[in-house]
């Protein structure tokens, strides 16, 4: 007798049941890590940072106001302007928060169109995800990535951001393969990515 109301009131209920149950799940997790302290703060202040958080996939890249230059035999350095678009784009772009972690796999193919010698060309060049590895920082409609592919710049600017579509746009300046040659090419890139 005196073994078993010892071990099944005072160890079973009192113990299991209420402190741990009640008290530490209902109360202490719940409510205020959830719904205060995650909640509000982003809401509030960090409204656009939290919008950039999630999985993104290149819909374009594309460059505006391009200048390219190249040495060419016989004729020396030569400059002239290009435009470029992209297709079979395959790259990820995933932002994480806390702490704020950037991560960009894949490649697209860039479409690149000039006119030397009057004459008309258009090549094309396989290129890593446009955003690589780094962190990121946003301040209003800047976003800086540091710690990135030093060909690829980190100071961005937003042009748009919903919580599906996200435009971006950078100075664009590094040497890329168009054909035969190696083109020190110039311009702004602007990046569309959707989210996934």
């Amino acid at each position: 007798n005196t073994g078993d109301e010892n071990t099944g009131d005072q160890t079973g209920d009192e113990t299991t049941g209420d402190e741990t149950g009640d008290e530490t799940t209902g109360d202490e997790t719940g409510d205020e890590n959830t719904g205060d302290e995650t909640g509000d703060e982003n809401t509030g202040d960090e409204n656009t940072a939290s919008a950039i958080v999630g999985n993104w996939e290149l819909v374009s890249a594309t460059i505006n106001n391009g200048q390219g230059s190249t040495n060419v035999e016989n004729f020396g350095v030569v400059s002239f302007p290009f435009s470029a678009s992209s297709k079979d784009e395959n790259a990820q772009i995933t932002f994480s928060e806390n702490p704020n972690e950037v991560n960009g796999t894949g490649q697209y193919t860039i479409i690149i169109t000039y006119t030397l010698f009057s004459q008309e060309f258009t090549d094309e060049s396989n290129l890593e995800s446009p955003i690589t590895n780094g962190t990121w920082e946003q301040s209003n409609d800047d976003l800086t990535i540091t710690g990135g592919d030093e060909n690829i710049p980190g100071d961005f600017n937003i042009k748009e951001l919903t919580a599906n579509k996200m435009v971006l746009e950078v100075a664009f300046d590094r040497t890329i393969p168009v054909g035969e040659l190696e083109v020190d090419a110039t311009g702004t890139l602007v990046i569309t990515l959707n989210k996934m």
